[in-house]
């Protein structure tokens, strides 16, 4: 088998079946506690069960079981961390385990500045993995530490003790930093490194007074002084696990990702993931771009056209507005952007950049589709918040349904939304960085380019007046109805798009299960968090229908300040998603108790009381939010309900006309019809449920008020034949 001299990369593709993460058993389930330090014995214990000898054409070292990943019912692949040097020798690999099985050994890669390497095998047995604490943290001099291995010699393990004496401030050449005083024998370089805790801490690189002295310099080719020198000789080394996060990041990120973080709801876009959630994870990782802008800025786009060598990219508009340097494709090649082949649309923040490559890349196949305004399926969204793609899963709106979750302000203000073409909305967390990232559906088709999430500035020390952006409501994109004309603006021919105008089917129910596994888990809460990262896990946790575990992390904010406002109103949220209703509006009220000019409150609370069955202070809300808010649709459409329910219907029909000036929308001039119908004029009600069903030809329920409409003008066949169509839309609707 040839070695790779390659640097270290995450595509699971290297084993042969789609993997399923699994989670490394903890030394604490054997031994008591992280915080505790193990005995002598149980350290011995520990280091016999994770190490295993490496076997590299006719040389051996070692090496130690960190990771595993289940790719079979029958079978795992076991990941072992070793040195460069160990698998340089030779290219064909055995993996000895402490059972004594010898299984055949296949290269992940290795790093060619830094003395690390990743090798694995594959079997149907169970071994123990190491753990590894936060690498992030190297041992502390003097800390107590042990180091296992395989002497050349010896065909037992070798478990030594010492103590950490001198960590170099600077990577050492091969990325050694730990000096140790224990002993280390030919043979025992890449076994484990373990401290106090039973934690992986790195590798054994190289023993004390070595024949060659050539190890002692830096990265950079200085060396240290006399006295340093004659220091080092003294003590073995060893490569701290962070060496392995600066060689391969991306390997790190997957399985210990506490130096990294991912929200609620996402995952990092290298993991492999199974069914239906792998398949699109699949398709946004080869159309998905990262853009470097030119202000040290970045964004990411979509793949969407090809002809010849050029490719066209989709994106937001705000991402390259101040200029575009580079496009970052799948394989890591990056492609300089012609500044003037830049195409915006004006109105929309969406935009077309080009770039030219002989290289293959997928193209997005694009979903022009409408939904139901009852209808919600799963979203996708893939971008790059760093250096590394996210996917992040949730559900996306109908239109119709969208301009009642988002807020509709008038101004572009942080808490802006349904503004340059933003009339796309989803529940999947987003981060920053990921503007004009894709928007997909549960097959992989392209519905949106992302473009921002709701959200507000908190002042967090409001004596010099430091701020932090919020999240607190939902992300919004730009549909692909919005993005055909451009593209045509940008030369390209309607025949190159794939485009597709079937809706998704049902996902089944064991992918739904999956995603909901996946992405919908509740993760670890922020480390030290202040009130602004509580409030920001609080909102991942509602987006992805944690709503308990929400209301946890909002009141965890209220413990640190019981004064914000956005706390009360999180809270809120999560609540009534809970249908806690009265708890959900006595969080509403404390919210504009202490922030009258927060419409969103007020509208919120609006609907709490509206759902309690107290419609007048509903009303009081509404009218509240409407002051200030006046330009918003969904108020008016709300102030609207609850009037009719006080029979005040006169008064209801006006609030629906004003929201028909604001947005035709079929649900507003359906419940005009009503007004009208209320006011026996039902002339009037039939022309607004015309209306309602020229938007919305799907609508059942303005079926039955055309219906009722008939009858009560005693036109019975045509009221027989909208009562059935209703029923043939939705065949359980009983008053139909």
């Amino acid at each position: 088998m040839k070695r790779q001299s390659i640097l270290f990369f995450v595509t699971l593709g290297l084993l042969a079946v789609p993997a399923t993460p699994f989670v490394a058993p903890k030394v604490s389930a054997w031994w008591g506690g992280q915080e505790e330090q193990l005995s002598g014995q149980e350290m011995q214990h520990l280091a016999r069960q994770i190490t295993v000898k490496v076997f590299a054409g006719e040389s051996a070292g070692s090496g130690v079981m960190i990771a595993q990943e289940r790719i079979s019912e029958e079978k795992t692949a076991y990941l072992v961390f070793t040195n460069r040097h160990v698998v340089t020798t030779g290219e064909e690999y055995r993996i000895q385990t402490p059972d004594g099985e010898t299984y055949e050994g296949f290269s992940y890669g290795y790093d060619q500045e830094r003395d690390v390497a990743i090798v694995y095998f594959i079997s149907n047995q169970d071994y123990q993995v190491g753990e590894v604490g936060d690498w992030t943290e190297l041992p502390e001099a003097g800390e107590k530490v042990w180091a296992a291995g395989f002497p050349f010699d010896q065909d037992e393990l070798v478990v030594t003790t010492g103590k950490v004496d001198f960590i170099s401030e600077r990577e050492l050449k091969d990325g050694y930093r730990l000096g140790y005083t224990n002993t280390i024998q030919q043979g025992m370089s890449g076994g484990v490194i373990l401290n106090q805790q039973g934690e992986v801490v790195g590798i054994n690189g190289m023993g004390a007074n070595p024949v060659l002295q050539g190890g002692y310099e830096y990265l950079d080719g200085t060396k240290p002084d006399a006295e340093t020198l004659e220091r080092m000789q003294q003590l073995s080394w060893g490569v701290p696990f962070e060496a392995l996060e600066k060689a391969a990041p991306k390997f790190v990120a997957y399985y210990f990702p506490q130096g990294v973080t991912v929200p609620a709801g996402m995952v990092m876009g290298e993991r492999e993931l199974p069914g239906l959630a792998g398949q699109v994870n699949e398709i946004a990782d080869g159309i998905t771009v990262r853009i470097e802008g030119t202000r040290e800025s970045h964004g990411s786009g979509v793949i969407v056209a090809k002809e010849g060598r050029t490719y066209w990219v989709l994106t937001a508009n705000h991402v390259v507005k101040n200029g575009v340097e580079t496009v970052r494709t799948a394989d890591g090649t990056e492609h300089s952007v012609n500044a003037e082949q830049i195409t915006s649309a004006e109105g929309l923040d969406l935009a077309v950049v080009q770039f030219q490559s002989r290289q293959s890349y997928p193209v997005a196949t694009l979903g022009n589709y409408e939904i139901g305004a009852k209808e919600r399926y799963y979203s996708f969204v893939s971008g790059f918040p760093g250096d590394d793609r996210l996917l992040s899963a949730g559900t996306f709106y109908s239109e119709e349904q969208s301009v009642f979750n988002a807020k509709d302000v008038d101004t572009f203000a942080p808490s802006a939304s349904l503004k340059s073409g933003y009339e796309l909305v989803y529940t999947n967390v987003t981060q920053s960085g990921m503007s004009g990232g894709a928007v997909l559906d549960s097959l992989g088709r392209l519905i949106g380019i992302h473009g921002m999430t709701e959200g507000e500035l908190l002042e967090t020390d409001r004596g010099d007046r430091e701020y932090k952006q919020v999240q607190l409501g939902y992300s919004l994109g730009v549909p692909v109805r919005r993005v055909l004309a451009l593209l045509e603006r940008a030369g390209i021919d309607q025949a190159q798009l794939n485009i597709k105008t079937e809706k998704p089917s049902v996902v089944p129910q064991k992918d739904s299960e999956a995603i909901q596994d996946i992405f919908y888990a509740v993760k670890d809460a922020p480390q030290n968090p202040d009130v602004g990262d509580w409030l920001n896990y609080g909102n991942q946790l509602w987006r992805v229908g944690q709503n308990e575990e929400a209301v946890k992390a909002f009141e965890a904010a209220l413990e640190m300040d019981a004064s914000l406002e956005m706390a009360w109103y999180g809270r809120g949220l999560a609540l009534a998603e809970q249908w806690k209703y009265a708890e959900a509006s006595r969080s509403f009220q404390e919210a504009v108790n202490l922030k009258d000019n927060f419409p969103e409150a007020w509208r919120e609370w609006g609907s709490a009381l509206q759902n309690l069955g107290k419609y007048e202070g509903a009303l009081v809300a509404y009218e509240r939010a409407i002051e200030l808010q006046p330009k918003n649709f969904a108020l008016y459409y709300s102030k609207g309900y609850v009037l009719g329910e006080l029979e005040r219907h006169a008064e209801a029909r006006d609030a629906y006309s004003r929201a028909l000036q604001l947005r035709p929308h079929p649900f507003a001039y359906n419940n005009r019809g009503i007004a009208y119908s209320d006011l026996e004029k039902y002339e009037e009600a039939l022309q607004d449920y015309n209306q309602a069903l020229s938007l919305d030809p799907e609508y059942a329920l303005a079926y039955i008020g055309r219906g009722n409409a008939y009858s009560d003008l005693e036109k019975y066949e045509e009221a027989l034949q909208d009562y059935n169509q209703a029923l043939s839309l939705d065949p359980e609707y009983a008053y139909a």
